[in-house]
C-alpha cells in the first residue's frame, strides 16, 4: 500500500473516506487523487484513477492477418496508446494506435504489421487527466503464407502464391560531373537507392485474379508481408504498373508480374478500416436493415468490406 507524507498542511488528498493532512495510506487498487500546492516542495504524487484494472489482450485472426488488441478498464476521459516491441526496449507505436478515444471502458485495434514468427510484446499506455500507467500482454503470430497487404484499405488483404522474383537493383543516386582541364570527374554521393524487382504472383483462377487485380487497382502502397525466414523480399512497396499473362494459351490461371519500388511507410496514423460507408450504403436498404443487423457501432465496424469497393464508377 503506498504512503504519502504533506510538508505542509495545505496540501490536499482526495481518498475513499474523506481528505487529512500528514501522513495517509492508501489501500492498493482504489482510486485516489493527490494534489500538491504550487508554493512547496511538493511532495505528495499522483496516479491514474483505477489503474489496476486496465488489461490487454491480442490475439491472432488469419481472416485478414491481423492481430487484434482489446484494452479494459478504462476510464472515461482516457487517452491510450497501443505500442508493439520485439525485445521489450524498443517500442513502435501500432499503426492506427496514436491517442485512441475509450468507448465504455474499452479500446480496439488490429495490427497488420506484426513481426511473424517472434514474440511480439504489446502495451497499452494510457494518458489518463492524472498520470500515466500501462498494461502489457505478448503473442507470437505464426504466417505460413506470403501476404499482400493494403494499409488503408486492410479489407483487401490476401494471402497470395509467390512463384518467383526478379534480380534485385539498387539504383544509383549520385552523379558525376566533367571538369574542364581535368580528366577525372567530379562524383557528387548520395544514400543507395531502395529495391527494386519484379514479383511474380500465381492467382489459380479466375475468381483469385479478378481478387487479386482489387488490390492492384487500390494504387495503394502495399506490405509484402512474408513468414520467418522466407527468402522472398518483404516490406513496403509501391507496385509501378502490373501485367498479367496466361501460362498457357487455354489456362484459367494467371501470373502477375508487379515491379516493385522499395518504399517508406507512412506514419502511424495512417490507417484503415475494414468498413466503407459505400459498403454499408450497398448492403443496407435503410437504417431499420442497418440496426437490425448491427446492434452496436462496434459491431458495424468489425463488418468487412467486398473487395469491389475499391472501384470508382
Amino acid at each position: 500500500m503506498p504512503v504519502f507524507t504533506a510538508d505542509y498542511l495545505d496540501d490536499t488528498a482526495w481518498i475513499p473516506g474523506g481528505a487529512a493532512a500528514g501522513t495517509i495510506t492508501v489501500a492498493a487498487g482504489l482510486p485516489w487523487i493527490v494534489v500538491d500546492d504550487l508554493f512547496d516542495s511538493g511532495v505528495w504524487e499522483s496516479a491514474p484513477l483505477f489503474a489496476d484494472n486496465i488489461t490487454l489482450t491480442a490475439v491472432y485472426n488469419n481472416d485478414l492477418s491481423r492481430v487484434q488488441l482489446a484494452g479494459a478498464g478504462l476510464e472515461p476521459f482516457t487517452r491510450a496508446t497501443i505500442q508493439r516491441s520485439t525485445d521489450g526496449i524498443i517500442w513502435t507505436t501500432v499503426r492506427g494506435g496514436v491517442s485512441l478515444t475509450v468507448n465504455a471502458g474499452t479500446v480496439t485495434l488490429d495490427d497488420y504489421e506484426f513481426a511473424a514468427g517472434v514474440v511480439n510484446y504489446y502495451r497499452l499506455v494510457t494518458l489518463a487527466p492524472f498520470g500515466q500507467t500501462s498494461a502489457t500482454t505478448s503473442i507470437t503470430p505464426v504466417l505460413d503464407r506470403i501476404w499482400i497487404k493494403s494499409l488503408t484499405r486492410p479489407f483487401l488483404n490476401r494471402a497470395v502464391t509467390v512463384c518467383g522474383w526478379s534480380d534485385i537493383d539498387r539504383p544509383d543516386r549520385g552523379a558525376d560531373f566533367e571538369a574542364v582541364n581535368r580528366s577525372a570527374s567530379i562524383g557528387v554521393t548520395d544514400i543507395g537507392g531502395g529495391q527494386r524487382f519484379d514479383l511474380y504472383v500465381y492467382a489459380a483462377n479466375h475468381a483469385d485474379a479478378q481478387t487479386f487485380k482489387y488490390i492492384l487497382a487500390s494504387g495503394d502502397l502495399l506490405f509484402v508481408h512474408t513468414p520467418a525466414n522466407c527468402e522472398v523480399p518483404g516490406g513496403y512497396f509501391r507496385p509501378a504498373g502490373s501485367s498479367e499473362r496466361r501460362p498457357q494459351v487455354r489456362s484459367t490461371s494467371r501470373v502477375f508480374t508487379l515491379p516493385m519500388v522499395e518504399s517508406i511507410p507512412p506514419g502511424p496514423d495512417v490507417a484503415g478500416s475494414t468498413n466503407t460507408w459505400a459498403a454499408v450504403l450497398a448492403q443496407y436498404a435503410t437504417w431499420a436493415d442497418l440496426l437490425a443487423a448491427n446492434p452496436t457501432w462496434a459491431d458495424l465496424l468489425a463488418r468487412i468490406a467486398a473487395p469491389t469497393e475499391v472501384i470508382v464508377q
